[in-house]
């Protein structure tokens, strides 16, 4: 997304002028980078946006990806007033398939969002804060049909119209419809330049359609990890 009045209006939120003159377009978020997330205001009247890091250093153990499976990602979720859940808004997430030294990237986002504008892909997470700020991980399920021929894993998806449900509901099993792979119609694929591969990358060119094609289908060997 270029434009952040655009990203605050599909949230339901009002521009907060720090969140305006602070956010930048992003096109290759790696981890420990910051990026924007949405919570719930600590007395839960309302969403708000503010910048977190994606994990953290590994001494400091906190994780990139969380599993739903995971018993402490259980109890994290369990209660709302905990503010944990959090919200990642993107355009949409990368993988990779093909062999060592021929990492092809692959670009998973909402079916009307080619050119990289349209709905948003808002992407489950849980997040903690330190002294330093906000830092979050992206939990995952099982893929779908989709991501599947690419990787066994997936992002959580939460539809917009869902996005203050998942942060302020009390129904276990309301939130526990929210943690499962995504319709098959949700994303759509294609693969990307090869420019995704260098971090320092982060330019619309990322997005742009790969420098050689190949004939051959996406395929679980060799894939790398999510994002």
């Amino acid at each position: 997304m270029a434009d952040a009045e655009e990203i605050a209006r599909l949230l339901g939120l009002e521009p907060d002028p720090r969140f305006v003159a602070r956010y930048r377009p992003r096109y290759n978020v790696a981890p420990t980078d910051e990026h924007w997330i949405v919570r719930a205001s600590p007395d839960a009247t309302h969403r708000e946006l503010v910048p977190a890091q994606w994990g953290a250093p590994k001494n400091k153990g906190a994780p990139i990806l969380t599993r739903i499976e995971n018993a402490r990602a259980r109890t994290m979720l369990q209660d709302p007033r905990a503010g944990h859940r959090c919200l990642v808004p993107a355009d949409g997430f990368f993988e990779w398939t093909g062999e060592k030294g021929d990492r092809r990237p692959v670009w998973f986002h909402r079916p009307d969002d080619a050119t990289g504008r349209g709905d948003l892909v808002l992407l489950g997470a849980l997040c903690t804060e330190w002294k330093d700020g906000f830092h979050f991980s992206i939990l995952t399920t099982p893929a779908n049909e989709v991501v599947a021929p690419v990787h066994d894993r997936m992002p959580v998806i939460v539809p917009t119209k869902d996005a203050t449900r998942f942060l302020t509901t009390t129904d276990d099993r309301e939130l526990a419809s929210m943690l499962r792979p995504a319709p098959r119609d949700a994303l759509v694929a294609r693969e990307v330049s090869h420019r995704v591969n260098v971090v320092g990358n982060d330019d619309p060119e990322c997005l742009a359609p790969p420098e050689r094609s190949s004939k051959e289908p996406p395929s679980k060997k060799g894939q790398m990890r999510l994002f």
